[in-house]
């Protein structure tokens, strides 16, 4: 996999332009980084495109990695494709983007009911964090 260094003022730009963007999932992305920055936790990566070194192809994308975690940031769990998580978890995939071991969250913004949150756990890895608040974001990742 090919990564790029993304520099901390950079990010924060991301952040600034995804907050104002057109798209309500990037929206949604601005917002949880912006959460983060404001609590004075380091973001290593925001939106961050990887490539496939021998193909140079896109591989994947991070939408948020702090230090110890990698966020799917979603605006509803309807937006969740199947095996999308996979790539943050199973080692041997071609497109794996989480050499580093982080512990991998998915945040959805929208508010779940018992219902929907229990489908949505049937759908994802059972390593994988469910995060439906940005209070409950702060207790994991701090």
């Amino acid at each position: 996999m090919k990564w790029t260094e993304q520099h901390p003022s950079s990010i924060k730009q991301s952040i600034e332009s995804s907050l104002s963007s057109a798209n309500p999932g990037k929206a949604v992305e601005g917002k949880v980084g912006d959460f983060i920055q404001k609590q004075d936790l380091e973001i290593e990566a925001f939106g961050l495109k990887i490539n496939n070194s021998t193909t140079n192809n896109l591989a994947g994308d991070i939408d948020i990695m702090t230090k110890s975690h990698i966020i799917e940031v979603k605006k509803s769990f309807k937006s969740i494709k199947e095996g999308q998580l996979d790539k943050f978890i199973d080692s041997n995939l071609d497109n794996y983007l989480n050499p580093m071991q982080k512990k991998p969250i998915l945040y959805i913004d929208e508010l779940l009911t018992a219902a929907d949150k229990a489908k949505v756990l049937s759908q994802i890895p059972s390593n994988v964090k469910l995060i439906n608040s940005l209070d409950e974001l702060m207790k994991i990742i701090k």
